[in-house]
């Protein structure tokens, strides 16, 4: 009788490996440049871990066949050290000054289980910095849960998001998204109350 069995420290040591050849340059095919810094990586891991390299690498795309691939503009250095640390680890860190940057980025490259990271740290570590920013972002990509991560830390800043510049240049889609939120009409009803008592 045959019987299946696993070891459990067997993908850790794989990962880990993989993450050893990445810091060696052992085995690399592709750089991957992000503001003239650059970073020698496997085809077979970021696509394995990431939509966009999957998609990337096994089309018609010219980067399929690229051994150099410039991220232009849309993720930073730094931000990408920590997704290739995510990607080859499971492991990142995220602080108040970077989440924004790395959900831009879980975003672009369709990175979900970063995202849900990125949120879970939202939720938990309140406030944090460009949280109108964020809440844009959250609104405009439709991240429901997101936006629920923000929606009562929002709801104490709204006011002074409405006397900002930002708040005119907000485009009418997402305005109508806000129009929608609790937030939105938790605070609406505050201000009509105020003016009633006056």
């Amino acid at each position: 009788m045959a019987q299946t069995l696993a070891d459990k420290s067997h993908l850790k040591k794989f990962y880990s490996k993989w993450n050893e050849f990445r810091e060696l340059g052992k085995f690399t095919d592709v750089t991957i440049e992000c503001d003239d810094k650059h970073f020698k990586c496997h085809r077979l891991v970021l696509s394995i871990a990431c939509e966009y390299f999957d998609v990337m690498f096994s089309s018609q795309f010219k980067e399929s066949v690229e051994t150099n691939i410039v991220l232009r503009d849309t993720v930073n250095a730094d931000t990408f050290e920590e997704v290739l640390s995510f990607i080859y680890t499971g492991n990142v860190k995220i602080t108040k000054s970077n989440v924004f940057s790395l959900l831009q980025a879980s975003e672009f490259l369709r990175l979900n289980d970063l995202e849900e990271l990125c949120i879970e740290f939202v939720e938990e570590n309140k406030p944090v910095e460009n949280l109108l920013d964020l809440f844009l972002f959250a609104c405009a990509t439709k991240k429901d849960s997101l936006v629920d991560a923000l929606d009562s830390h929002m709801h104490h800043h709204l006011l002074q998001f409405f006397a900002s510049n930002e708040f005119l240049e907000i485009p009418f889609d997402i305005f109508t998204v806000i129009l929608n939120l609790e937030v939105w009409r938790d605070t609406m009803q505050e201000i009509r109350e105020s003016r009633q008592r006056i």
